[in-house]
């Protein structure tokens, strides 16, 4: 029988059992779903909106039904919640569960495999997107920002690719994790780059990975998280988007942080010549604008922000 765990203490029991496969239980699963036989866990899957997360079967149970009844039923919760699409983070051990179910996969390293659901694939979702962009050229440069806001630093990186190609897609993340909105950040940026003429600016999609749904839970050294971070994205962006829309270099500023210069180092790994990193404008930083903010400094904040936006960027920032 296949329950779903409420209480705290069942919560806690599914935390324990899945420590047993090196899994950490991810505590932003909005549901989980486990399998008792003889008063024990056997198996247990959760879910995080239309991300499926935290996947262990015993290993006397693997080979039989527990696993993929247990992903059929996560399923059917998605699909009652409204999702159309969903897909799963999960080690690669895993894999042909997924795939016997119907699902398609994105990109797999040596420890993770992204799938997703048959419909609505990235293939369908680029075609379409590929669609609305209307020049020709084959001299396409690329920029991936979080905006949040968007700064002088920012700017500088999208007219430096602007200058040196016929024209530059801007792909700003939507997750909704940062202290602007997706719809906020989207147009601030629009709105800083209008004065580029072959600037085109686009929404991320779900496909350019954001660290909401990024499966850390699985991976027992921490230390790989942000290596395998930079990973999936790269490679997801090397395979499709640069396929798609038929780009040729990824722009990226040098960064300071120890994360981030293992994600650009992940970067020039995979994309190779294919990624350019110029040097950060005066060490303008997006977390500098926010530290500002919080401490209601807006005036000095401004110094950061494009003239052009800054009218806009004081209305929102004086509401956060």
């Amino acid at each position: 029988m296949i329950l779903e765990a409420i209480l705290k203490e069942e919560k806690e029991k599914i935390k324990v059992f899945l420590e047993k496969f090196d899994l950490d239980y991810d505590y932003s699963c909005d549901r989980t779903l486990y399998v008792l036989e003889n008063d024990e866990i056997v198996g247990t899957v959760s879910k995080e909106r239309y991300i499926i997360k935290c996947l262990a079967v015993r290993k006397e149970c693997q080979g039989t039904s527990v696993a993929s009844n247990l992903v059929s039923e996560i399923i059917s919760r998605i699909i009652y919640e409204g999702y159309t699409y969903y897909q799963v983070f999960t080690k690669a051990i895993y894999e042909d569960i997924f795939i016997n179910l119907g699902f398609k996969k994105i990109v797999s390293t040596d420890n993770t495999c992204v799938l997703e659901s048959s419909s609505n694939t990235i293939n369908d979702y680029l075609k379409e997107e590929v669609k609305k962009i209307d020049f020709n050229s084959d001299d396409i440069a690329s920029v991936v920002i979080n905006a949040n806001p968007i700064t002088l630093g920012h700017l500088n990186l999208i007219e430096t690719a602007s200058k040196e190609h016929d024209h530059v897609l801007v792909f700003v993340l939507e997750e909704e994790k940062s202290m602007f909105t997706f719809k906020e950040r989207f147009s601030l940026v629009f709105l800083a780059t209008r004065h580029l003429n072959n600037v085109t600016v686009l929404k991320s999609s779900n496909y350019i990975i954001s660290s909401l749904t990024f499966p850390s839970y699985f991976l027992k050294e921490k230390s790989l998280v942000n290596k395998e971070y930079a990973l999936i994205d790269a490679l997801i962006f090397k395979n499709y988007f640069m396929k798609y829309f038929n780009i040729k270099y990824r722009y990226v500023g040098k960064e300071t942080s120890d994360v981030m210069k293992i994600y650009n180092e992940t970067l020039k790994e995979i994309l190779k010549d294919s990624l350019i990193e110029i040097d950060r404008k005066d060490d303008i930083s997006a977390s500098t604008v926010r530290k500002l903010i919080e401490e209601e400094r807006f005036d000095e904040s401004l110094k950061y922000i494009p003239d052009s936006i800054q009218q806009l960027y004081l209305q929102i920032a004086l509401n956060k």
